[in-house]
C-alpha cells in the first residue's frame, strides 16, 4: 500500500543562516538518532518472535 500524501505545501521554504556549532549538533544528532533506528532494528530482526512470524508467513 503507498503512502498517502495528506496536505501538500507549494510554499517555499525559508533559508535559515546556520553556525558551524549548531549545524554539527543537528548532523550529530541526526547520525545517533540513524544509529539508534539500526540497533533497534537489528535487535527486532534477531527476536525469535519476529523470525518465525516471517518465516511462517512465507
Amino acid at each position: 500500500m503507498p503512502a498517502k500524501i495528506v496536505q501538500k505545501n507549494n510554499k517555499k521554504f525559508n533559508r535559515v543562516k546556520l553556525d558551524p556549532i549548531t549545524l554539527d549538533v543537528i548532523e550529530n544528532s541526526m547520525f545517533s538518532a540513524r544509529w539508534e533506528m539500526d540497533a533497534v532494528l537489528f535487535r527486532t530482526a534477531m527476536s525469535p518472535g519476529i523470525r518465525n512470524r516471517v518465516m511462517s508467513s512465507q
